[in-house]
């Protein structure tokens, strides 16, 4: 077995003559008139240049703290940084006049806001694809909320059935939690 995706390389090596590990070639060498190997020697040195760019930057900062600059900075970051504050108001505006905040006592969106602390406090919510990410909404085949979304009930596919008919009630396939 090849050691790497031949299929992939060799589309590279053909468009883009840059040779089979992405190295020799490119537009940039190209330009310059014919391909310059560009080995060891250029990688490190920009990779020196780098290293130092980076550490003026740090001293900079430095000269900023010691000149006092960059304070409310540092203080807004304490109160909990302005996308925090923003945020908290935007939740407390939108809930009112819906049910407010108090979730269940009606008011879609108070409802949605209580749903999303409690994803909040639950720890990785539904977009990095935490244990609700697919549930949470719910609109396809899985889980009560899709059934309710769509309305009724769906048919059950041919493997569910199957399934169902081999173990009883512990093979269903039942999506919510």
């Amino acid at each position: 077995m090849l050691a790497f995706k031949w299929k992939t390389t060799k589309h590279n090596l053909h468009s883009n003559g840059r040779g089979r590990w992405g190295r020799e070639g490119g537009r940039r060498e190209r330009e310059e008139g014919g391909r310059r190997e560009r080995k060891g020697g250029e990688r490190e040195e920009r990779k020196r240049r780098g290293r130092e760019e980076r550490d003026e930057t740090k001293r900079g900062q430095r000269g900023r703290r010691e000149r006092g600059e960059g304070e409310e900075r540092e203080r807004e970051k304490r109160e909990g940084g302005r996308r925090g504050r923003e945020r908290r108001g935007r939740e407390e505006r939108r809930g009112e006049g819906e049910g407010g905040d108090r979730g269940e006592e009606g008011g879609e969106k108070g409802q949605e806001i209580e749903e999303r602390r409690r994803v909040e406090r639950e720890g990785k919510g539904r977009r990095e694809g935490g244990r609700r990410a697919r549930t949470e909404r719910g609109k396809g085949g899985e889980g009560r909320e899709g059934r309710e979304r769509r309305g009724g009930r769906r048919e059950k596919t041919e493997r569910e059935e199957r399934r169902e008919r081999q173990g009883g009630e512990e093979g269903r396939a039942e999506g919510g939690e």
